[in-house]
């Protein structure tokens, strides 16, 4: 992993999870050019009239709300280590023969070491979780995946190599 010093004098990734990163230059020291995306603008017609969006299934839910390869999904950890819905969630998403998710989760569990074979086949590019958990450690000792992840955590950022 290359390493720089940003403008902040701390060294900092140049690439994560396979994208260019671009380091604090200092206030007013760096312009970043290009285009944001833009979703189309929805009205009440683009609905069922009597507003209901509920549907008979995950997939159907997943492929109306236009799921698409490369996407992030965030998931939360109320739930803890109950929490099987992300797994099911993920299950749907390997279904539907999506790639490269970013699974952006609040915390993650023992109980997503379901989600490993998904990190190993490309259905999940990276994990980038506010909060690690022993679903890492696990990871680490079963020598599963190679992964480098970055945490934040009360602001500051964490690297972990997993291999």
């Amino acid at each position: 992993m290359k390493l720089t010093k940003n403008a902040a004098g701390r060294f900092v990734p140049t690439e994560v999870n396979s994208q260019q990163q671009i380091p604090f230059k200092g206030v007013d020291k760096y312009k970043p050019t290009g285009v944001k995306a833009k979703p189309k603008i929805k009205t009440c017609i683009d609905y069922p009239s009597d507003g209901n969006k509920v549907v008979n299934d995950l997939k159907t839910a997943l492929k109306k709300a236009g799921l698409k390869d490369g996407m992030t999904i965030s998931t939360h950890h109320h739930i803890r280590n109950g929490d099987a819905v992300t797994n099911i969630l993920f299950d749907t998403v390997k279904e539907m023969g999506i790639k490269n998710i970013r699974w952006f989760p609040s915390a993650s569990f023992p109980v997503h070491s379901h989600l490993i074979k998904y990190l190993e086949d490309g259905t999940i590019h990276h994990i980038e979780p506010n909060v690690f958990s022993y679903f890492y450690s696990a990871s680490y000792e079963d020598k599963k995946v190679g992964y480098i992840i970055f945490v934040l955590f009360n602001t500051e950022v964490y690297t972990a190599y997993i291999h």
